[in-house]
């Protein structure tokens, strides 16, 4: 533990500031909490939930300040105390009410504004009033006696930084595409739109309704099992509880930026964990890890970006079994991530295993020994640390695959006939790019790649121009040892190698070619590059100011080159973008390499430099055209047809819309249909349907399209709901 005298504080940062924080948000997600388990369990409407958990949350807030946040110097009594809170709490509430008048009824904003302004003020102002009026603390906050909760955050306080910071990124870029909680549009695109939203809506009702996970007859009757671990799985989940049904795009959009937030976090703290860095440097490492061109890419693929937040920690476990033999940290973080997605848990593996010698043979030589005492050859052999810590790194894989083979073979079991293990190894050897079109992909601002065919179909690494200036300098630093630079190359080498060949990408996504969304393992390579663009910065005392200024340069000449050799994921914005970045970051790392500013100067200049970069890449990169009322507006009335057919159907029987939404429209209105999209369905199946004439891609997905009596009497359709005032014949639908 640190010694207090270590432990700063200010007026702004300290023990009650940190304790005020916490208190407000446990007691606003207990709010939320409440509010749902009141309309779900008890079937309270929202106009009672609401005022309930209102004054429940009000209650613990009170309570939790009292004993926790203004404890030092309170001047006023106990009723006092309660009156005045009360007061305060009815403030907040006029207030809110106030400017909701104000911004949505007559200056027609959307209902969040009000909301988001509200939240951020009544949190300051809740403050200032509860500390001067409430509690009449005479005690100055800076003052307040260091806490056990104050210490963990000031060990940590930069990893909470870099949350901050990718925070407001992407709530910038939400707003500037009025995104939740800024308006109504959402994430939803593509895959998320039609696949992965509804099954969010489908394990929504399967938990409030206590359904089982085994079967489904709203995936067109197929093992929702299979479906929960390939997309649901994830713990993060369980945020969308904290809403409506009805509010899906709000419940995912929600996921999207808690998932980039966490993925920063994770990655600033491998940062503190491993290369003993603790700065402002390693929170904007964070958060250009967070939004590299993995996240900008497949943010939407939502079951993904777990692995995004569990790689460094992953790695980070790794580099404690070569170190001291502790494996618990690995051991945790792999059994987590293969349980959120079964799918990337064995990339993972993959690279848990290349990771293992790639780091041993960065750090250690082969002829270390933990034990220097040993004698005897057989003592000698076990007390070698490469056999040592390879043998504690086997016992805690097979550990971590014995803990998931309760959900790993029944899950093997489903993949075997579906259409996401139907792929024959390649014959034959295949390149995708060319080594000049490969490097563009690490410049900002570019077109991200989605599609599997077409020209340039280039791996999504981005991950911030100051990285490429930075690599170079890690190669000449002198202060780093040959052996690391050689095997976190090779490392680097490798991907370079998989990217570009048809039989690796096969091997790493599991003996399957994917039919988009190429380079699923790509953020593995960011992962890497910005580790050595870290070490690069980490050592920039060792290197000369030309060698800095040498690799800016050749950075924006080379950009410049590309000007005239494009590929079609590059823009004149991409040009001018990146030359602009190349200037600006190469005149920031001779700031930082004069060291004559304050490091909280320097700090705030190169978070503000990667805040300005991670916006303008956002709002390139990331494409948001789906609002969330045209997504839900229909729900209420096909529900209530779908519950008048419930009520009244005598028999095991399926029902269809004359017009789907989406291609899995049955598990968003919750009925029997026939309707399925997903990387679990049957191959064959899908083939046998489009071959009857529905519309499908004949892989995994096939869509009822008011089809003929024969067939809905085959598959068991017997009601019809007519969405589109679809015409059809009563001789045969009535």
């Amino acid at each position: 533990m640190q010694n207090n005298k270590t432990i700063k504080s200010n007026r702004i940062i300290n023990p009650e500031t940190i304790s005020y924080t916490s208190t407000f948000l446990i007691s606003t997600l207990i709010l939320l909490i409440l509010k749902q388990i009141l309309k779900g369990a008890f079937n309270l409407s929202s106009a009672v939930a609401m005022p309930v958990s209102f004054a429940a949350a009000l209650i613990l807030q009170f309570f939790l300040e009292k004993k926790h946040t203004f404890v030092y110097g309170v001047r006023t009594s106990q009723i006092q105390q309660i009156l005045r809170f009360v007061f305060r709490s009815a403030v907040d509430f006029g207030f809110y009410k106030i400017l909701s008048f104000i911004l949505c009824d007559l200056l027609k904003a959307d209902k969040m504004i009000p909301f988001d302004i509200a939240i951020v003020l009544i949190f300051v102002f809740n403050y200032y009033f509860d500390r001067l009026i409430v509690f009449d603390c005479a005690s100055k906050s800076e003052e307040t006696k260091i806490t056990r909760q104050y210490l963990a955050f000031y060990s940590n306080r930069f990893v909470y930084a870099s949350v901050l910071l990718s925070l407001s990124v992407i709530l910038v870029v939400f707003a500037i595409y009025s995104l939740f909680p800024f308006g109504d549009f959402t994430v939803l695109r593509m895959d998320l739109y039609h696949q992965y939203g509804p099954m969010f809506l489908e394990l929504y009702d399967r938990i409030s309704e206590h359904k089982s996970f085994l079967y489904s007859f709203s995936s067109g009757g197929s093992s929702f099992l299979g479906n929960y671990f390939n997309y649901l799985s994830s713990p993060f989940s369980l945020i969308i509880f904290l809403f409506d049904r009805n509010q899906i795009g709000d419940m995912i959009t929600t996921l999207v930026i808690l998932k980039g937030v966490l993925s920063s976090a994770s990655f600033t703290f491998y940062i503190k964990e491993s290369k003993k860095e603790h700065s402002y440097i390693s929170a904007a490492f964070g958060t250009m890890y967070a939004f590299s061109g993995y996240f900008l890419a497949y943010y939407w693929n939502i079951m993904w970006i777990d692995a995004m937040i569990l790689l460094p920690i992953i790695a980070l476990g790794i580099e404690r079994i070569i170190k001291s033999g502790r494996g618990k940290t690995y051991l945790i973080s792999l059994v987590m991530l293969f349980f959120s997605n079964y799918y990337m848990g064995y990339m993972a593996c993959i690279f848990s295993v290349l990771y293992f010698f790639v780091y041993y043979f960065a750090t250690y030589d082969i002829t270390d020994t933990i034990d220097n005492k040993a004698t005897k050859t057989i003592q000698k052999i076990f007390k070698s640390r490469f056999i040592n810590r390879g043998l504690t790194f086997a016992f805690y894989s097979l550990i971590a695959g014995m803990l998931c083979a309760c959900f790993l073979i029944p899950v093997y079991s489903i993949l075997q006939n579906c259409s996401a293990t139907s792929d024959a190894f390649p014959k034959t050897f295949n390149s995708y790019f060319d080594i000049l079109d490969f490097f563009t992909s690490h410049l900002a601002g570019l077109e991200t790649t989605i599609r599997s065919s077409g020209d340039n179909v280039l791996p999504n690494i981005y991950c911030s121009v100051l990285a490429v200036i930075l690599l170079p300098l890690y190669f000449i630093n002198k202060n780093i040892s040959l052996k690391e630079k050689t095997a976190y190359t090779a490392f680097l080498i490798f991907f370079i190698i998989s990217f570009n060949s048809n039989i690796a990408n096969f091997i790493w996504h599991a003996f399957h070619m994917p039919n988009d969304l190429p380079y699923r393992f790509s953020y593995m390579y960011t992962f890497v590059f910005l580790v050595m663009a870290f070490r690069g910065i980490q050592n920039i005392k060792n290197i000369n100011y030309k060698d800095i200024v040498y690799s800016g340069l050749a950075l924006s000449l080379i950009i410049i080159v590309m000007q005239k050799f494009p590929t079609n994921k590059m823009s004149e914005l991409t040009i001018y973008f990146s030359l602009g970045a190349s200037i600006i970051w190469t005149i920031a790392l001779l700031i930082v390499h004069n060291n004559k500013l304050s490091k909280i100067i320097i700090g705030f200049v190169l978070m503000c430099l990667i805040f300005s970069e991670g916006i303008i890449s956002g709002c390139v990169s990331y494409k948001f055209t789906q609002p969330q009322t045209p997504y839900v507006d229909s729900i209420p009335n096909i529900s209530n047809a779908v519950d008048y057919i419930d009520e009244n159907k005598n028999g095991l029987y399926r029902s269809e819309l004359t017009k789907l939404v989406t291609r899995n429209d049955p598990c968003i209105y919750g009925y029997d249909g026939i309707s399925t999209f997903s990387s679990m369905a049957y191959e064959n199946y899908s083939q046998c349907q489009y071959s009857l004439g529905m519309y499908g891609n004949r892989i995994n997905s096939f869509t009822y399209n008011t089809q003929t009596p024969v067939y809905n009497m085959m598959y068991g359709i017997k009601y019809l709901i007519n969405t589109d005032n679809t015409e059809l014949s009563e001789s045969y639908y009535n």
